[in-house]
């Protein structure tokens, strides 16, 4: 209802307006990696990369980087030892944008750094550094005020504990997940927690 991506989209591709096509494909990307489309995700950041350069003075610029390394990550288990190397090596490159941000805006930025880190510490099997980066994660969105992304950092450490086996604590994550999705209004979000964790 609030946006018809057939009707747009030749008009910006005609246009040439590249600020719309990196908007649409940004959050094209964002609901497949909230949808658990890891793969679809990155298809369209990297599409959206193309026209990044015509967005660097847009709010949205970081939350390309964000999600950029979150879609990688999330198919990094995966993938191949050559494309997990490439994959760290990209999220690297995109923290070290976060982390300068994050030092001039934490109340912005250092959650999601925090986010990125937890991830990919998961990646690599740093089960105590991801449980202190989860956990900052979402304290720093919460006191921020980013309510989506404290819900994601919920869902994302829930699942890191059940991935470990530990379904106790995945549950109280994932419980405090879905309240924030519910509390921001996401209701197709909380429809698929509802769905895919209705054992937990």
């Amino acid at each position: 209802e609030a946006f018809n991506e057939n009707e747009m989209m030749p008009i910006y591709q005609s246009s040439n307006n590249m600020v719309g096509l990196y908007c649409l494909y940004l959050h094209k990307a964002i609901l497949c990696y909230w949808f658990d489309q890891g793969e679809k995700a990155l298809e369209h950041i990297e599409i959206a990369a193309n026209y990044l350069m015509a967005s660097t003075s847009q709010p949205t610029v970081p939350l390309f980087y964000l999600y950029d390394s979150l879609s990688r990550l999330s198919i990094y288990d995966a993938a191949s030892g050559s494309e997990q190397s490439c994959i760290t090596s990209q999220v690297e490159d995109n923290q070290r944008k976060l982390a300068f941000w994050a030092e001039h805006a934490p109340m912005n930025f250092q959650h999601k750094h925090d986010l990125v880190l937890a991830e990919k510490c998961r990646c690599l099997s740093q089960k105590l550094e991801a449980i202190e980066a989860y956990d900052r994660a979402i304290t720093g969105a919460k006191a921020n005020g980013y309510i989506q992304e404290e819900a994601l950092a919920h869902e994302l450490a829930a699942e890191f504990y059940l991935d470990w086996g530990k379904e106790k604590i995945a549950a109280v994550y994932m419980q405090d997940a879905y309240y924030c999705y519910a509390r921001w209004g996401a209701k197709a979000k909380v429809a698929d927690l509802e769905t895919r964790y209705r054992d937990l």
